[in-house]
């Protein structure tokens, strides 16, 4: 919808260039919605950034204070994966025992996810 517009003391309703190069800019602002990565490339970039291999991640979730149940779907979810969502609760609670804050979480997938 077309806002009105104040220009060198005229009020008048915006340019259809201009509403579209101001719906541009707004949607510019916004974060790019965090896409799934790819399992070799979300391993690749695990250990590139954070020098861990995938078995010591495991390693990690055995040695948590996860329940056995917790720990069997944590580690279900790693092996089966075709690719891992940001946003799933395995992949959440993967980044927080790595000891991520939901930002640094974020960040890690944006670094993370492939540009093409």
């Amino acid at each position: 919808m077309a806002e009105m517009l104040y220009i060198n003391g005229v009020t008048r309703p915006e340019t259809a260039k201009e509403e579209a190069e101001r719906l541009a800019s707004v949607a510019s602002a916004l974060p790019a919605p965090l896409q799934p990565i790819m399992k070799y490339i979300f391993w690749k970039a695990v250990h590139d950034a954070f020098g861990l291999t995938k078995d010591e991640v495991i390693a990690s979730i055995d040695a948590s204070s996860m329940t056995a149940d917790e720990k069997y779907l944590a580690k279900l979810g790693i092996e089966t994966a075709v690719a891992y969502q940001r946003d799933d609760p395995n992949v959440v609670s993967l980044l927080n025992l790595m000891g991520y804050s939901e930002q640094e979480a974020d960040d890690f997938w944006r670094w993370a996810s492939p540009t093409f």
